[in-house]
C-alpha cells in the first residue's frame, strides 16, 4: 500500500487521541467525546489498512513468475 496512504489512515486515530486530551483545554466539552471519536476511528483506519493490503497481496500474486523448469540431464556428470 502507498505509505503516504497508511500514514493518513493511521493518523486519524492519533488525531483523534490528541482531540480528546485538548477538548476539555479548548472547547471546554467532556473528555469522553474525543475518546469515543478515538475508539470509533481507530477499527476503521485498521480494518481499511487491512483491507487494502489484501488486494495488494492479490495484485503482487497475479505477477508472480513461475520458475522455470529446468531438465534434469540424468546419466551425465
Amino acid at each position: 500500500m502507498n505509505g503516504k496512504i497508511r500514514g493518513l489512515l493511521l493518523g486519524l486515530p492519533l488525531l483523534a487521541l490528541v482531540a480528546a486530551v485538548s477538548a476539555p483545554l479548548v472547547f471546554g466539552t467532556a473528555i469522553w467525546v474525543g475518546v469515543v471519536i478515538f475508539f470509533a476511528t481507530a477499527p476503521i483506519a485498521v480494518g481499511l489498512i487491512a483491507l487494502m493490503d489484501t488486494f495488494k497481496g492479490d495484485e503482487e500474486a497475479r505477477h508472480v513468475v513461475p520458475a522455470r523448469h529446468e531438465p534434469r540431464h540424468e546419466g551425465r556428470s
